[in-house]
C-alpha cells in the first residue's frame, strides 16, 4: 500500500481484484490457490498489469528451449506445488503425532 500511495482498503481491494481475475477466489484462499501456480505474488500495480506479457515471454523462451508446449510446463508446476505442499502437510501431520504421544509419555512418568 506504501509503495502505490494506496489506502490499505485500495490495496486490498486491488489484491483480491487481481485474485479474481486469475483464479477466481480472493482473500487467503485466492492467495493460497495462486501461490500453488506462482510462487510470489505481485505487490505493485505495474506488476499485477504486465504479468500475463511477461508470462508468455518466459513461456516463449521456455518451449524454443526445450520445446514443450507452455500448458505442459504449467500443468506440471502447477502439479509440483501441490505434491510439495501435501508433502509439508504430512511432515506436519506426523510431527504433531510424535509430539502428542511424547507429551503423553511424558505425562504419564
Amino acid at each position: 500500500a506504501n509503495n502505490e500511495n494506496l489506502s490499505l482498503d485500495g490495496a486490498e481491494l486491488l489484491a483480491n481484484s487481481f485474485l479474481n481475475q486469475r483464479v477466481g477466489n480472493d482473500g487467503i484462499y485466492g492467495f493460497y490457490l495462486y501461490t500453488a501456480q506462482f510462487p510470489i505474488l505481485p505487490d505493485k500495480k505495474v506488476q499485477m498489469n504486465n504479468l500475463d506479457r511477461l508470462e508468455k515471454n518466459v513461456n516463449s523462451k521456455f518451449v524454443s528451449l526445450i520445446g514443450v508446449p507452455p500448458g505442459v510446463v504449467s500443468w506440471a508446476m502447477s502439479l509440483c506445488f501441490w505434491v510439495i505442499r501435501i508433502f509439508y502437510f504430512l511432515v506436519a501431520v506426523v510431527t504433531t503425532i510424535a509430539h502428542f504421544r511424547e507429551g503423553l509419555r511424558i505425562v504419564k512418568c
